[in-house]
């Protein structure tokens, strides 16, 4: 990959702004959301909001929280299809850009011009799999009003949201009855009195109470999680300064950090950065002084977008826990686009022999994940990529555990998998995956999925309908499992439903067979105006010692 470095950069052209539907790629997972590969080049701006889906299935509503040139990190706004998104998921955004060729089917887009301002994405229902958001612009409540032509100097901006939520589990047969109420705030404010400096956090106040917690530390206790509190100042020349807390886009695994961090530019393909800082606890994100954390990085980029393009982000980590020296590591993030047919990605973890390993020595490689998509024709794609993952074994990461045993820190497991989309006729799309896992105890079952979507159900044209299914492998017995969802909106998109329904078909060693509902779900969305949303819903989870309800209702403010 390293090779593309060397392609000469291509040419732009551009003409009006129009409204598009950017697509991406989620490119690795965080507890705060998921990185996907497009940024601030591609027209990404903080605010936007778009839909993750997985061969037509839509499993999560998104917003964008935070962007680097080439990277953004994408909040979870609500899971819609029982499942979280993992790396090579679909992920449309509605950004405004100029006007230029359809995107690529493998998110590769060509690059917007620097200078410009993107507007954000209306704060209204989510658009249907397939279209393009068709609000108009959403004018900031907060915004000042639009500067006179011939006006200097950027005005302070801010955007963000409130939110009120209430779950309620109740588990009375299993004595796990509770409730949490959430509070939580996230937001920004840019260009600060019309300067290069801006702000952008976002925190939780949660309270939690009822049998579930009763032996917890949780049990009748007011918590507060703070993901994000952090300055940045950018400057002319390209680089930037950031301060407070933060989880670094340029190099999501070095996790949350309260520290510093700057960049700078070398030359036209090259940056380097630094970033040093005390790493929070690992369970609450508490402040601590125990786990003092340096890293310093250098990125190679050159070429374009879904032409001849690579990205290289190199960096070494250095750590300390509790005053003795616990980890040094390489991490690495790339991506290469060899044609507009082939985009290449990964992301990797290499540990040196540093701390004081207890179970393995040497090097190891901790974590990978690596995967091609190539949009071989507009209605077929392929896909194929390795994962793998093992604890590093430090003293950081010991110190989570509650029991100490070595089964804790093998060898990880390997996932090996190929997979393809296609888009038919009648407004249906397949979706396909074939895994094969290596791990302890793993017997290298395949495990597959398939999925088939009809978008559009009567004059509901953004309406969709899904169905998956997939195979089960356990102790004692294996069969099949799947899930049927729909998205169902009304009235100019304002209210929308999402019924949902799982069940499984399971096969024992002794030759008996049953078929089971494992779960019947039903999520309301209602926009009761432009900035305000009220949600709500439940899922109700049933089987052998194990019938439950899961509730859940709250309101939001966008500004």
């Amino acid at each position: 990959m390293l090779l593309v470095a060397a392609m000469s950069l291509a040419a732009r052209t551009g003409s009006s702004a129009d409204r598009v539907s950017l697509e991406a790629r989620v490119i690795s997972e965080t507890i705060d959301g998921v990185y996907v590969n497009v940024g601030a080049a591609d027209g990404v701006d903080k605010g936007t909001r778009g839909t993750i889906d997985r061969s037509g299935v839509e499993l999560a509503r998104v917003e964008v929280v935070a962007v680097s040139k080439n990277t953004a990190l994408l909040r979870l706004l609500a899971l819609t299809g029982g499942e979280r998104p993992r790396a090579g998921d679909r992920a449309l955004l509605a950004v405004e850009r100029p006007g230029e060729p359809k995107p690529q089917a493998d998110g590769a887009q060509p690059r917007a011009e620097p200078d410009r301002q993107p507007e954000r994405e209306a704060p209204g229902p989510p658009a249907a799999k397939g279209s393009a958001a068709a609000e108009e612009p959403f004018v900031p409540l907060l915004a000042p009003p639009p500067q006179a032509v011939g006006s200097t100097g950027a005005p302070t901006v801010s955007h963000g949201r409130a939110w009120l939520q209430e779950d309620v589990q109740i588990d009375s047969e299993n004595g796990l009855d509770h409730s949490r109420t959430r509070f939580g705030l996230d937001g920004s404010i840019e260009r600060m009195g019309g300067s290069r400096w801006s702000l952008d956090w976002s925190g939780e106040l949660s309270y939690r109470a009822g049998d579930a917690f009763r032996d917890s530390r949780y049990k009748d206790e007011f918590d507060v999680y703070i993901r994000r509190w952090t300055l940045v100042r950018s400057f002319e020349s390209g680089g930037f300064l950031r301060l407070g807390r933060f989880l670094p886009p340029e190099l999501p695994a070095v996790g949350f950090l309260d520290g510093a961090q700057a960049e700078t530019e070398l030359g036209k393909h090259v940056r380097v950065g630094a970033m040093g800082g005390l790493k929070p606890r690992r369970v609450d994100l508490a402040p601590s002084a125990a786990e003092p954390t340096g890293v310093a990085y250098g990125t190679v980029e050159a070429g374009t977008r879904s032409e001849w393009y690579y990205s290289g982000t190199l960096g070494v980590l250095g750590s300390i826990y509790k005053g003795k020296y616990d980890r040094l590591a390489l991490l690495m993030d790339q991506r290469a686009d060899l044609g507009p047919k082939l985009s290449l990605y990964s992301t990797a973890e290499l540990d040196l022999d540093a701390g004081s390993f207890e179970t393995r020595s040497g090097a190891r490689l901790t974590h990978v994940d690596a995967f091609a998509v190539s949009p071989i024709t507009s209605f077929l794609t392929l896909r194929a990529g390795v994962d793998h993952y093992e604890r590093p074994d430090t003293r950081a990461e010991r110190d989570l555990l509650h029991i100490q045993d070595p089964r804790y820190f093998d060898r990880g497991y390997w996932r090996y998998w190929v997979g393809s989309s296609q888009y038919l006729p009648w407004n249906l799309s397949l979706d396909e995956e074939i895994a094969f896992i290596d791990a302890p105890e793993e017997r290298m079952t395949p495990r597959w999925r398939i999925s088939i979507t009809r978008t559009g159900l009567f004059s509901l044209q953004h309406a969709f309908v899904s169905a998956t299914v997939f195979n089960l492998d356990g102790a004692g017995a294996e069969g099949y499992g799947g899930i049927l969802s729909a998205y169902v909106p009304f009235f100019e998109n304002r209210v929308s439903c999402r019924p949902g329904v799982g069940f499984r078909l399971l096969e024992t060693d002794e030759g008996a067979e049953e078929f089971d509902v494992t779960d019947v779900s039903l999520f309301v969305d209602w926009w009761i105006a432009q900035a305000w949303r009220l949600y709500g819903g439940g899922i109700y989870s049933f089987g052998e010692a194990l019938d439950r309800t899961l509730l859940e209702a709250g309101i939001e403010f966008r500004w």
